[in-house]
């Protein structure tokens, strides 16, 4: 195992957390960024970033998933909202589906997505969170056709700050209780 630097001076325009995506070109990543609200493409050892999506589209993304079709799925806290990008002709992306975090499912004020993964059957697993001084979170299951589908209710106190879909389970990070649950994506027992 070894480290190396992808990108020193292409990331330094980045002042805040970011979620890195690596794409099927070799050595090309997506990389959303929540103060910068945008999404940007770089290349391993390149001296700039490049825009893919047009500025105001998305405010404070936290999370960043492949798709289907090489869609790319994004967690847009701010605007409370999913939102798929689909890759046009160009090399930049353009919005498809979406999916309002102010659905049938949303508990309280919980309605800030922050991140997400794929699971093995397609689905969408999501932290949404509340407002960070609240500290309360759920997990959300989105079917990309269809939007919010479930909430998998975690333990009183609960804020998931990372969610890992791996074949058999969905792996979900505590802060505040400082574990890690394991959700059956079946059954959704935690």
């Amino acid at each position: 195992w070894s480290c190396r630097d992808l990108a020193a001076t292409a990331l330094g325009r980045i002042s805040r957390q970011f979620k890195v995506l690596p794409l099927a070109n070799p050595e090309t990543y997506l990389l959303c960024d929540a103060r910068g609200d945008t999404l940007w493409r770089f290349r391993e050892g390149a001296e700039a970033l490049q825009e893919v999506i047009p500025a105001g589209t998305l405010a404070g993304p936290n999370g960043l998933v492949s798709g289907a079709d090489e869609s790319v799925w994004v967690a847009d806290t701010d605007n409370r909202r999913l939102l798929q990008l689909v890759p046009a002709e160009d090399g930049t992306f353009a919005t498809a589906r979406e999916h309002s975090a102010l659905n049938e499912f949303t508990i309280g004020k919980r309605f800030y997505p922050m991140l997400l993964d794929r699971g093995s059957d397609g689905r969408l697993w999501v932290a949404q969170a509340a407002e960070f001084s609240e500290g309360q979170s759920d997990l959300v299951v989105y079917a990309p056709e269809a939007g919010a589908r479930e909430v998998i209710g975690l333990p009183r106190g609960a804020y998931a700050t990372g969610v890992a879909a791996l074949e058999d389970r969905i792996l979900v990070t505590d802060l505040e209780l400082f574990t890690v649950h394991e959700v059956d994506p079946d059954t959704g027992d935690v």
